[in-house]
């Protein structure tokens, strides 16, 4: 037993982890989930029964009219006693056609264990019902020990007709209803054996292509039997309607077991079958020469897809594509590229050739002539090269061109080099002897005098520094014919001559001077002569300067202008002149300059009016100033200054400008003004009279002040009152206390109190009386008890801030028990007053009441017993329930059901004990049974079962009759069969299955069938005729003619061929079905021969007997290049003796020696065979051999030999060389010549021969050695290169309206030149005088063709022209005008003389509020540098108008308000108008009552900007206003109702009356009742202390009842307060109100939940009914259903019908929050593989994502974030309809990158933790991994664990409590409506309420399906830990009175969370799995 345990075990962890993870199994047998992971295998065994010997012996089939036992069998039972079974609630269906269980006799239902109670209830009707009810308390057991395996129970039937064994699965059924439960009451997982699984194996990839065969063949399938024995199984077979698509699909899998098919559905992901290469399996033609185009014929490519099928393909591209022309550089040693559905292959690599293009030759000789010469150019195709560069040329010198293949790449020269050639041509120089003209007398400059000249060749004049150079001499002094101009011929000029020199005369230079005075500000010293810029031509002269007052210079400076003698330097300010002169020498003459004018500016000086304080009365002060600015010395003596001010002695107290205004000679003086103030006079105690009607006391009112306070004091005989405040030493009750007065500040022009001025009097402090509010008693339900629980009480009246309280009582009593319609009077004990203030109170005691209304029964589950049909009768139903009081319960209605189906019946439980117990209505569900189809009988004996493909199912002959549960049978058309198979049947299809369904009941069968696939005849196929080919270097290739609609593709091998030989070509065919078809084997095509015949070699020569090749030189071979060709294939130029040809052989010399002959040369040429691709076979035969002739005429050879000399050199270079002649005699001679001149010249310099670079180009050295017998010579070409030099342009710079600098250039570092060469080049900026501030280019030209020798690379500089910066000495602001306070920014115009407004801008400071304001002139433009001027802002006089004095309503004082407006201010300014204290004449309300202002008052402004304003104080008389009287608030009105047999008095208290002042108290002033109030009281209502008494007659009739009586209470305080009026209606009736009704349900809920609404209270027994009122949300009620139809706020409200004993009752309303929806799911995206994407790169989206809802995500961040490794992203996902769903957020690592193989949670460590959504680089990894370990969860899915995906509060207590070791709940008290039994969380909702974790979103919801936050996890926790103390956590979005501040401080302190960020901790954010789980293992793990 143990191993099958062991075997069962395995099973269920196999079975567990398929139903948990893949989500791809599906049992073939009953499954019935259950709480706990174990399962129990269940199964059914039939038995015939013995009656007489109690005997059972296994069937396996039954007999119709047999007796047989039926057995429910278990196995595997855990043999733990804390495990084990102990009960079990099994529902069974059966076959009621085939089964009959008696109902009496021999019907004794039981289990086998008689120990066990055991219940059956059996009923026959409709479908067949078996319940089976099982209870132990120790477990199943045998002899005392737990059994593993047994029998639940059995039942005795008899059989109502045969049963055959594949029948028998059906006969009985668990249903899901069924459940079995261990001692902690867990329920197991019922597996009803036999049962059949199937799966897709990990390792087990299906494709889109697969057929059912293939998926079968991959499936795997477990099949247990029914002793719950598991065995691996093969999948019969697999079905399914459509083709396969990626992604999950679903199939049915079937196994075969004894006969009986078993069927699941099985859930595959399926991949796409994608292609995952090609390739190229039969090569083209390869090798190819340039330009030939590409030839793709008989290339095969070849498709491979992931299911590793192959096809040829067609349809495909190239690169290049069929028919391009082909090139080296783009395909030779390329392959062709073959593209097709994303994927690329390559041929193997192309071989392609070049061509030869001859070389091309300078020839010519010239000399200039002054005329443009063209040059000659012999040899080459010019159709193959290009010629660049100079072709032509008019100038001496070198010329050099370039000639350049078109296409190196594809073309060469016929030396088989590919570089440019460089051809040389020379033009030689001309002689001649040319002439100086004279030159004329020079003028002394101090510097090197360089005249220009004039040079001429006969009349024709020479161009310096092309043909010739000047160089100087002696040419800087004075003298007669000192300098010299020396001539020289140009070196590589034009032209050469021998030098030519001139002389010239030097004369004295002028002198001459300029001078430039700039102006300068006052400084008290003489004016400086640095201030004068001097320019003058000679540098060393003395220079004397001159002062002057006039322009003419005629009147010299004097003492006056404060120079120091007459014509010395002026410093007093003014405008005056210079005059400077120079001294003689001997290069320069005397010299004056012109008169310069400059001007010397006043200094700016500032002077301030001293500020001056006196008293009210005193007379004027005298007024003094300061200055600042003086320069030298100087002070105010050198100032004349005036002063104004507007104060005369006895002028008011306040502030009054002094006003300051001078002059002086040299400075320009700003005047700031002063101020004078003129303090207040001060007034003392003596000057006060305290008032005649100051109060003598107050009621306490909780501080030390006592209003109402005055004093008077006289000024001029005119009396003011005096306000302030008074206050007693503390606030506390007392007689006689002294109070001090201190008054307010006295508001007079003129007069003030001194500083701390106060008095003193006595006066009381009586006490204030307080009551009680609030005090009430908790209404309650009937419970037999006389305590009535009291709540509530605040004391009233008590000042805020004072220590008094007082101990409120808990709980009273009342005299009776019972429930009561009326209040009951409560009695409780005496309140006290406690605290430090108490003794300031009196305490009035309050009334209590209490109403005790009915108690509701509790029924718990109500059900009925036994089977109901239509025809039962209702009234004979029997309910049953859980009623913990004695009562009856019945069906409301009576007679038969008639309608099958379930459906609610209305039920009432009537207590026994009505006064104290309600009714209870309720409804029960019902459900009444309907006969179905039981089974299909079939023959299929006539019915065709071999088929071949693709011939379709044949029903002739088939025969079907349906029967039905109530024995019934009828024939079955075979049209309304459905059957798997439409049209053509597959091969290898086994059976086919058809179906019938009746109303929902579907019943099926197989029929076996062989199909064969069908022949395909490819016969029609054949091979070409002509299959041998003769070689000719491309690819011959043969196939197939001929089609087949059944054929896909025809694939070859050996149908192609280059090289000579031979090779069987044969043919592959794919068929399009070959699932269903095949080849005809004799109908195919055979092979065929392919054959490749070699060519035959031809020579030819264009060198004949006749006409034989002539070599003119000495000593050289002979070069065949263009003697011999070949039609051989390959290149058709031969290089040196047929190196060129594969195969050639070459006899004969052509080299000889000895003396001078002619001789004529037969040489003798073979070509070979060829073997082209080395196979032993050659592809060509050998050539007959070809004669050339050859006639050579030679020499006898010296053997020179030179050394040192290379083919480049750079002009300006030299370069020695030797020789040596090997048979060289004394006779011999050397020589050295170069062709053209100019380029290169030998010299023999110290015996050593040298080549000099002496121009640009190329030259042609050959270097002779001759002797009579002996001759040789080589041959140079030596390349003469410029020579490269860089020149720039100096940078320069000057200021704005200056004149350009020289311009100059110079050779840059690392470049020189030759010898004396200098270069023309030509410099020039576009800058003029008066250009603009800027960059200007200084740009250096090149003379074209000008300096032929060099490569000159010019460089530009730069010239910079800055602005001109002008200061104050420079320029004059005109002086700004003082302007008035506006309140905008004043910017007055600005003038600057001598500029215009173009050439600066002007800023302001200051510039807005009164005061010195300064203006800025910034210079721009042509100009920089800022010059100031200040300017003044006066203050602006602003009016008061429209004085009065305003109304107001009677407060208890005097106090007046006066109005005013204030006229002037600037808009936007902040000024207010302050009106001066008044007061009423009298305190009381009256009209026209005389208003005063208080003596000395007056208007003040204050604010911001109340210092930029003077105000003027209006004329105020006669002011007056009116008081009224105050409004009282009245007390709500009040309605009572009263039965007409209550006769004792009756009080009703009224409510309070607002709005009086504490100067009064209240009176009643009247007291009425209705006219017909005298039949209706016994004693008329009264009124007194705000109580209204009233008593109703005795017996009063009918007539009264429904009478209402009116009660009028009028109120009123005297003239200064309005009367009240309250009305109580008595409204008299002879049936009472009902108890009070309230809603009790739920007051939260979710969008699309719907709610059951639930109310208590009322009075009568009728149906509750509900409405709702929309507000912000919208919901439908549908009976006591709520429907939440959009998120927002709605309002239920609960109503009660009338009856004969109460009126109609309804409740208040009661809002309830219809919470916005949280969807589900995660997004899908593309997970980034490399660095540097960006989050774009993701492609998030809701397609392919599991959203629950429409909607849309996007990251947090924007699309362009570059993705970082091992980072996670938020999501935010947006719902469509954001009204009635909220927006969820999650976290993804899209890129996760370590040094070793990423593995997202630990694979292969575990078989539960194997998530691919955590990873070891989560926050939360550690704690998913602890919570799986310990069994708290178990993931989402197989591979996921969804870390992101909000929690609901049921999976988080869940989660709590698995935790804590899933205990067991104590109680078993369930108060929530929303939790039930059987849901996954009921038991860890309990365990949680009872340990006080959560207390539920009300008293009776749980509401388990909300979304958890934050707050409510760690609150969870936290009390779970027992709610210990903590202190502040610290952020900031937690309150400290928030019902989780000491949960989120305890889980900060302990580690459990940091919060989410920033210091907050977020706890209104929906908390995530990941985020819960890493709580918990914080706090457990």
């Amino acid at each position: 037993m143990r191993k099958v345990m062991k075997r069962v075990c395995a099973l269920f962890l196999a079975l567990m982890m398929l139903m948990g993870t893949f989500s791809l199994n599906v049992f073939a047998g009953k499954i019935i989930e259950g709480t706990k992971e174990d399962k129990l295998y269940l199964s059914w065994k039939y038995y015939s029964f013995d009656k007489t010997s109690k005997t059972h012996t296994e069937v396996q089939a039954l007999e119709e009219g047999i007796l047989y036992c039926a057995q429910l069998v278990f196995s595997n039972n855990p043999t733990a006693a804390d495990d084990t079974v102990t009960g079990a609630d099994l529902w069974c269906q059966y076959d009621t056609a085939a089964v009959n269980i008696p109902n009496t006799g021999d019907n004794t239902s039981k289990s086998v264990f008689t120990s066990l109670p055991v219940t059956i209830a059996a009923n026959n009707d409709g479908n067949g019902s078996l319940s089976v009810h099982i209870m132990t308390t120790s477990g199943i057991e045998e002899y005392g020990e737990i059994i593993e395996s047994g029998v639940f129970f059995e039942t005795h039937f008899t059989a109502q007709k045969a049963v055959a064994k594949t029948e028998l699965p059906n006969l009985f059924q668990l249903t899901s209803k069924s459940t079995i439960f261990d001692v902690n009451e867990k329920d197991f997982t019922i597996v009803e054996a036999p049962a059949f699984i199937a799966n897709a194996p990990s390792d087990a990839t299906i494709y889109t292509s697969d057929t059912e065969t293939d998926v079968a063949k991959k499936l795997t399938g477990t099949f247990i039997d029914a002793s719950g024995t598991s065995m691996v199984v093969d999948v019969t077979s697999v079905t399914f309607e459509n083709a396969l698509t990626a992604g999950e699909n679903v199939v049915t899998a079937s196994y075969e077991y004894e006969g009986v098919t078993y069927t699941c559905d099985v859930t595959i992901n399926v991949t796409a079958d994608t292609l995952t290469k090609i390739e190229v399996t039969t090569q083209p033609k390869l090798k190819y020469f340039s330009g030939e185009a590409l030839d793709l014929t008989g290339m095969v490519v070849t498709a491979t897809y992931a299911s590793n099928k192959t096809k040829e393909l067609t349809g495909y591209t190239t690169e290049p594509e069929a028919g391009d022309k082909l090139t080296i550089a783009a395909n030779n040693e390329k392959p062709v590229e073959v593209s097709y559905g994303g994927m690329t292959a390559n041929t193997e690599n192309l071989t392609v050739s070049a061509k030869i293009v001859e070389k091309p030759e300078a020839t010519g000789t010239y000399i200039y002539d002054g005329t443009e010469q063209t040059f000659a150019i012999t040899g080459g195709d010019c159709d193959y090269y290009t010629v660049e560069g100079r072709t032509s040329g008019t100038n001496a010198g070198s010329y050099e061109a370039t000639a350049s293949l078109n296409d190196t790449t594809e073309t060469s020269w016929a030396d088989n080099t590919k570089d440019n050639i460089t051809l040389t041509w020379t033009i030689a120089p001309k002689a001649i002897t040319p002439a100086i003209a004279d030159i004329s007398d020079q003028q002394y400059t101090g510097s090197q005098i360089k005249p220009e000249i004039t040079v001429k060749d006969g009349e024709t004049p020479l161009t310096k520094d092309v043909d010739y150079t000047v160089s100087y001499g002696d040419n800087i002094k004075v003298g007669e014919n000192k300098g010299s101009v020396t001539v020289k011929a140009a070196e590589n000029g034009n032209y050469t001559f021998s030098d030519v020199t001139a002389y010239f005369n030097i004369v004295a230079q002028a002198g001459s001077i300029s001078i430039t005075a700039k102006n300068a500000e006052y400084t008290g010293n003489a004016y400086a002569e640095s201030n004068i810029e001097v320019s003058k031509n000679n540098a060393t002269a003395s220079v004397t300067f001159t002062y002057y007052t006039d322009a003419n210079a005629t009147e010299q400076t004097t003492t006056d202008s404060g120079a120091a003698y007459e014509g010395a330097a002026p410093k007093n300010a003014g405008t005056y002149y210079v005059k400077a002169s120079m001294d003689a020498s001997d290069n320069y003459s005397f010299a004056e300059s012109t008169v310069a004018s400059f001007t010397i500016t006043k200094k700016a000086l500032t002077i301030t009016a001293e500020d001056k304080t006196i008293t009210f009365g005193d007379a004027a002060p005298d007024y003094t100033f300061t200055g600042n600015g003086y320069v030298a010395g100087e002070d105010s003596s050198v100032i004349n200054a005036a002063f104004d001010c507007t104060y005369k002695q006895g002028s008011n107290a306040g502030t009054y400008t002094i006003t300051v205004t001078a002059t002086a000679a040299n400075y320009e003086i700003s005047c700031n003004r002063g101020t004078l103030t003129v303090a207040k006079k001060q007034l003392t105690a003596a000057d006060l009279t305290a008032a005649e009607n100051n109060p003598t006391a107050k009621e306490y009112d909780g501080t030390a002040a006592l209003p109402g306070v005055t004093y008077q004091v006289t000024i001029n005989d005119q009396t003011y009152t005096v306000t302030g405040k008074a206050a007693f030493a503390d606030k506390n009750v007392g007689t006689d206390k002294t109070v001090t007065f201190t008054p307010n500040a006295f508001n007079s022009t003129n007069y003030e109190f001194e500083t701390d001025l106060t008095m003193t009097f006595k006066a009381d402090i009586t006490a204030k009386a307080l009551t009680v509010i609030g005090l009430t008693a908790i209404d309650r339900v009937y419970d037999g008890t006389t305590t009535v629980e009291l709540t509530g009480g605040a004391l009233t009246g008590v000042i805020s801030g004072d220590d008094v309280s007082a101990a409120m009582p808990t709980s009273g009593t009342v005299e009776s028990a019972d429930a009561s319609v009326t209040a009951k009077p409560v009695n409780y004990g005496t309140i006290t007053l406690i605290g430090d203030d108490a003794a300031n109170y009196t305490l009035t005691q309050p009334n209590v009441t209490v109403t005790i209304s009915k108690a509701t029964p509790e029924l718990g589950t109500v059900s009925y017993t036994g089977s109901i049909y239509p025809t039962t009768l209702k009234e004979t139903v029997t309910l049953t329930s859980e009623a913990t009081v004695a009562g009856s319960l019945k069906l409301d209605e009576t007679g038969a059901f008639n309608t099958v189906g379930t459906a609610e019946y209305a039920y009432t439980f009537t207590p026994t004990d009505e006064v104290n117990y309600n009714a209870v209505h309720g409804t029960v569900s019902i459900t009444v049974l309907k006969d179905t189809l039981t089974e299909l009988i079939v023959d299929s004996t006539n019915v065709k079962t071999e088929y071949t493909y693709p011939q379709a199912f044949d029903t002739t002959g088939l025969t079907v009759t349906a029967k039905y549960k109530s024995g019934n049978t009828a024939a079955v058309n075979v049209a309304d069969l459905t059957c798997n198979l439409t049209g053509p049947i597959p091969y290898g299809t086994d059976k086919a299955t058809f179906s019938y369904t009746v109303d929902g009941v579907t019943k099926s069968f197989d029929i076996a069938i062989t199909v064969a696939k069908g022949k395909v005849d490819l016969s029609g196929y054949h091979w070409p005729t002509v299959t041998t080919f003769t070689y000719d270097g491309n690819e011959h290739s043969i196939e197939l003619t001929g089609s087949n609609e059944q054929v896909a593709s025809i694939s070859y091998t050996g149908n192609k061929a280059t090289y000579v030989g031979t090779s069987t070509a044969e043919a592959a065919f794919t068929l399009k079905d070959a699932d269903n078809y095949e080849i005809d084997a004799a109908k195919k095509p055979g092979t065929a021969t392919l054959t490749i015949t070699p060519a035959k070699r031809e020579l030819t020569s264009t060198a004949t007997e006749t006409n034989p090749a002539t070599l003119t030189k000495d000593g050289r071979t002979l070069d065949l290049a263009n003697l011999v060709t070949t039609n051989a294939g390959e290149k058709t130029e031969l290089m040196f003796a047929c190196t060129g040809l594969h195969g050639c052989e070459l006899n004969g010399s052509i080299l000889k020696s000895g003396a001078t002959y002619d001789v004529t040369l037969a040489i003798t040429v073979s070509a070979g065979a060829v073997d082209v691709n080395n196979d032993g076979t050659p592809e060509y035969t050998a050539a007959d051999d070809l004669t050339i002739h050859v006639k050579i005429v030679n020499k006898q050879d010296a053997e020179l030999h030179v050394t040192g000399i290379s083919e480049t050199m750079t002009y300006g270079d030299e370069m020695e060389w030797s020789y040596n002649a090997e048979h060289g005699a004394e006779d011999g001679t050397i020589s050295c010549a170069a062709a053209p001149t100019g380029i290169v010249e030998n010299i023999i310099e110290n015996e050593k021969h040298v080549l000099k670079a002496t121009g640009v180009g190329k030259a042609t050295v050959t270097v002779t050695y001759d002797s009579p017998e002996y001759h040789a010579e080589q041959t140079f070409t030596i390349t003469v290169q410029p020579k490269a030099v860089t020149v720039k342009a100096d940078d320069k710079s000057r200021a704005y309206g200056e004149a350009n600098p020289e311009l100059t250039w110079s050779v840059q570092d690392g470049f020189s030149l030759v010898g004396q060469d200098t270069l023309n080049l030509t410099i020039s900026t576009t800058a003029v005088s008066e250009s603009v501030p800027g960059s200007y280019p200084i740009t250096l030209t090149e003379v074209e063709g000008a300096n032929p020798n060099y490569t000159v690379t010019t460089q530009d500089g730069t010239l910079t022209v800055t602005q001109k910066t002008l200061s104050d000495s420079d320029v004059t602001i005109n002086t700004i005008p003082d302007q008035t306070y506006t309140g905008q920014a004043i910017e007055p115009e600005v003038a600057v003389n001598g500029y215009s407004a173009d050439d600066y801008d002007v800023t302001y400071e200051n510039n807005i509020r009164v005061g010195t304001a300064t203006a800025t002139v910034h210079f721009k433009g042509n100009y920089s540098g800022t010059v100031s001027k200040t300017f003044q802002i006066a203050s602006k006089a602003l009016t008061v108008s429209g004085v009065v004095a305003s109304n107001k309503v009677y407060d208890g004082t005097t106090t007046a308000t006066i109005t005013a407006t204030l006229q002037g201010v600037a808009d936007g300014d902040s000024v207010q108008l302050t009106a001066p204290a008044a007061d009423f004449d009298t305190k009381d309300a009256g009209t026209g009552k005389a208003v005063t202002i208080a003596a000395g008052g007056s208007f003040v402004i204050s604010g911001a900007d109340a210092t930029n304003y003077t105000l003027t104080q209006p004329t105020v008389s006669d002011l007056t206003a009116d008081i009224t009287p105050a409004t009282l608030t009245a007390p709500g009105n009040q309605t009572v109702t009263i039965r007409n047999n209550v006769t004792t008095k009756q009080t009703v208290s009224l409510p309070a009356v607002s709005g009086v002042e504490a100067d009064g108290t209240l009176i009643p002033a009247s007291v009425t009742v209705s006219e017909n109030s005298a039949a209706c009281f016994a004693v008329a209502p009264t009124y007194e202390a705000g109580v209204i008494t009233y008593q109703l007659a005795d017996g009063l009739d009918a007539a009264h009842v429904s009478e209402t009586q009116t009660v009028t209470v009028t109120l009123g305080f005297g003239g200064n307060y309005n009367t009240v009026s309250y009305q109580l209606t008595i409204s008299i009736t002879d049936r009472q109100p009902q108890a009070e009704l309230t809603y009790t349900g739920a007051t939260v809920m979710t969008y699309g939940e719907t709610l059951t609404l639930r109310s208590a209270g009322g009075s009568v027994s009728g149906a509750v009914s509900y409405t709702v009122r929309e507000d912000t949300g919208k919901a439908e009620i549908t009976g006591d259903q709520l429907k939440a139809t959009q998120a927002g706020t709605v309002y239920v409200m609960v109503h009660k019908a009338a009856d004969a004993d109460y009126t109609e009752a309804s409740s208040s309303e009661v809002a309830i929050t219809i919470r916005k929806a949280v969807p589900t799911g995660t997004p899908a995206y593309t997970k980034i593989t490399n660095a540097g994407k960006t989050l774009a790169d993701a492609k998030l989206t809701t397609v392919g994502g599991t959203f629950s809802v429409p909607g849309s995500v996007a990251w947090e961040l924007p699309d362009t974030t570059t993705v970082v490794a091992n980072r996670a992203y938020t999501w935010i996902f947006t719902p469509g309809d954001t009204t009635n769903y909220e927006s969820i957020s999650g976290e993804i690592v899209l890129y996760n990158f370590v040094d070793t193989p990423y593995f997202p949670g630990i694979i292969g460590d575990s078989s539960k933790f194997n998530f691919h959504d955590v990873t070891r680089f989560d926050y939360f990894y550690d704690a998913v991994k602890w919570a799986v370990d310990h069994d708290i969860t178990s993931g989402t899915g197989r591979f996921t664990f969804s870390p992101n995906a909000v929690c609901t509060r049921a999976q988080t207590v869940t989660f709590l409590w698995r935790a804590a070791g899933s205990p067991r709940p104590v109680s078993t008290v369930n108060p929530f409506t929303d939790v039930h039994y059987g849901d996954y969380f009921y038991q860890a909702v309990l365990w949680a309420v009872e340990n006080g974790i959560t207390m539920g979103t009300s008293a009776t919801t749980f509401s388990p399906d909300a979304t958890v936050t934050r707050a409510q996890v760690v609150t969870f926790l936290w009390r779970a830990n027992g709610q210990p103390a903590a202190w502040n956590s610290g952020f900031t979005d937690v309150s400290a009175d928030a019902y989780y501040a000491k949960a989120v401080a305890w889980a900060v302190q302990n580690g459990i969370t940091t919060g989410t960020g920033f210091g907050v901790f977020s706890p209104d954010a929906a908390c995530t799995r990941a985020q819960i789980v890493t709580f918990l293992y914080r706090y457990l793990g």
